[in-house]
């Protein structure tokens, strides 16, 4: 009797613990309220209602007061010490399971009260069927964070394993109860038969109380060993689940990582011809750092070799798994660094293809420059009739500095036509120079050319100057990005504004003022376009 009374008490705890599951830790301990607390509203109306639904059932049904917590993150806390002070916040708290899950990092944690916390230290069968529910519950968290369908799953999981398991032991109880009654029926038959008996053979009488006793002793402990042995049966199924489902995630990542073990040795080939094509092309000294990479990737590969032979000797499933992941890591991170060592040279190999088509361009565009740098002394010449001398000031070295910067761009031109078949780099180096000077000379002399359109609109064109510097410098403060990243271009745009502004109210050398501010804008632009793009490419949307 006493061994089937902890045996009950055992299935109120296990089917309390099942309905409790593991706190979830927010940065302080809040006070739960109802079944089912749901901190920023994570899960959803139906999730939320069935486990509320099956936590209220079980409550009813034994007794035992399941509360469900749901939060984004334990913070700085540990688990225990937060599901600890969040249970005191609970009223008439020696019956309640506090169950509480955090969805950002994908953990959770439990307590319970002190009368469940004293079954539980007193009955270890009801501890197996709390930690096999608990497990159960665990294993279903996935991913991190969690999803809502995930983070309900967990505590669904741990009511019905407990409901499952306390069933049955009730089940078992109730039987056991019964035989009991029907042996208290009998031995008060028993007791009758004997009294009559004792009244006609007293000898008899004596030996038929004594074996009655003996009847009962025995089928006694015929239930109790009945009762236990269904108990074993149980938990015995439970932790052959459990073993299987931690074989079977061991295998999935062994074999995750003996794909990757395949696939790097691939890359490694690859990588060292790659490697000697370079090496051939650019030289030893420039391809000395993917040379090392690839040694790196190389003892990465030794070392998973090493790993893949211990998992296949060991049978322990934790094991296999740190050791598969180990693996992944290790191939992961050098193959990582070696194709970040391999890049450069495509893009080396690209530009060099490209050479040729560049240094002719570059040739044409020389020379329709140099018929250009004539027709812009004579278009000052023209406008220096139409305008006051001071307005044009700025205007008046323009084609000597662009005959300058051509006289540049052919020196270079030359010197990369000399050395295009013998030093690739420094002829790249020398066209990408004279690309540079022609645009300056371009630039130049361009701004002669549209002078006349710019005076004639000039309020127009530093208005919209003025308004586009503006529009940046507002982008600017939006963009997450290091405010000292752009101070100094913010600066000199406010600046390059407030010239503008000097211009349009004084016409004071405004030309000066319109090409000082296009070249801030530029400069300005060329920084923000890269921040643009990111923002745009996350999607992320920009605060009023």
């Amino acid at each position: 009797m006493p061994r089937i009374r902890r045996l009950g008490i055992a299935a109120v705890m296990t089917a309390a613990i099942a309905l409790g599951g593991t706190p979830a830790f927010a940065t302080e301990a809040l006070t739960p309220s109802g079944y089912v607390t749901d901190v920023d509203g994570f899960l959803s109306d139906e999730e939320r209602t069935t486990i509320e639904t099956r936590a209220e059932s079980f409550s009813s049904k034994y007794s035992t007061v399941i509360t469900i917590v749901i939060v984004p993150t334990f913070s700085d806390q540990t688990p225990s010490e937060w599901c600890q002070a969040t249970l005191t916040k609970v009223q008439d708290n020696d019956n309640v399971l506090l169950y509480a899950v955090d969805y950002e990092e994908g953990i959770d944690t439990y307590c319970f009260g002190q009368e469940l916390t004293q079954w539980m230290r007193n009955d270890s069968i009801v501890k197996r069927y709390v930690d096999s529910a608990l497990s159960e519950a665990h294993r279903t968290y996935k991913s991190t964070p969690l999803t809502s369908k995930e983070a309900a799953a967990g505590p669904k999981t741990l009511i019905n394993s407990l409901r499952s398991s306390f069933d049955t032991y009730k089940r078992i109880r109730s039987e056991y109860d019964a035989s009991s009654q029907n042996l208290k029926d009998e031995a008060r038959k028993e007791e009758i038969k004997s009294f009559f008996a004792f009244l006609i053979v007293g000898l008899l009488l004596v030996f038929g109380i004594f074996f009655g006793h003996w009847k009962k002793l025995r089928e006694q402990e015929e239930h109790d060993a009945e009762i236990e042995s269904a108990a074993w049966r149980i938990q015995h199924r439970r932790e052959e689940r459990d073993d299987k489902a931690a074989q079977h995630a061991a295998d999935k990542l062994v074999q995750q990582a003996n794909d990757r073990l395949a696939a790097a040795d691939l890359e490694v080939r690859d990588a060292v011809k790659e490697w000697d094509y370079a090496r051939a092309q650019f030289g030893i000294a420039a391809t000395e750092q993917f040379r090392n990479r690839i040694k790196g990737a190389k003892e990465a590969l030794s070392r998973g070799d090493a790993l893949q032979q211990k998992c296949r000797i060991t049978s322990n499933p934790e094991t296999r798994k740190t050791l598969a992941t180990q693996i992944i890591s290790d191939l992961d991170t050098h193959m990582g660094l070696l194709s970040d060592a391999q890049a450069p040279f495509s893009t080396k190999r690209s530009e060099l293809t490209s050479l040729p088509t560049r240094l002719a361009e570059a040739r044409e565009r020389l020379a329709e420059e140099l018929a250009a740098v004539e027709r812009s002394r004579d278009e000052l010449a023209t406008i220096a009739g139409i305008y006051p001398g001071t307005i044009l000031a700025s205007l008046e070295d323009n084609p000597d500095k662009a005959a300058s910067l051509l006289a540049s761009a052919r020196s270079a031109i030359e010197s990369a036509q000399a050395i295009i078949d013998t030093d690739t780099e420094l002829a790249t180096s020398a066209v990408d120079t004279a690309e540079r000077a022609l645009l300056m000379a371009h630039h130049e002399m361009n701004a002669i050319f549209t002078a006349k359109l710019d005076l004639d609109n000039i309020e127009e064109r530093l208005g919209a100057a003025i308004a586009s510097l503006s529009s940046d410098i507002e982008e600017a403060d939006l963009l997450q990005t290091d405010p000292t990243l752009l101070a100094p271009l913010i600066t000199d745009a406010r600046a390059a504004i407030t010239r503008a502004q000097e211009a349009l109210i004084h016409n004071d050398n405004p030309l000066d003022a319109l090409e000082h501010a296009r070249a801030v804008e530029t400069k300005l632009d060329a920084t923000l376009d890269p921040l643009r793009t990111a923002e745009h490419q996350s999607g992320g949307t920009r605060s009023p």
